[in-house]
């Protein structure tokens, strides 16, 4: 399973600004994303009802549009595709 650093470092910092991050995957029972991504969220401090993840059958669609970023997880293996994201959120983060 590969992690991107960059990734969950958006996870991580976005996530204390929004409302929800909003995470897919297509099959989450087979996929260990989930865990890893919990337990770096717990360690960070970051509050359960500031992220959330959603089983979809079509876990890339857009349908949730006031995420402040909706990340997706197509299949057991899969790299993570960003769906949605406030940039001008995120810039104010990284740009200070």
């Amino acid at each position: 399973m590969k992690l991107k650093f960059s990734l969950i470092t958006i996870l991580l910092v976005t996530s204390i600004q929004a409302r929800e991050v909003i995470v897919y995957t297509y099959d989450s029972e087979k996929n260990h994303m989930f865990e890893v991504l919990n337990e770096l969220m717990a360690k960070n401090g970051v509050k359960k009802e500031d992220f959330r993840f959603i089983k979809k059958k079509n876990p890339c669609e857009d349908i949730y549009k006031s995420a402040l970023l909706h990340v997706c997880f197509k299949g057991e293996e899969a790299e993570p595709f960003i769906v949605r994201q406030d940039k001008r959120v995120l810039q104010n983060t990284f740009g200070q």
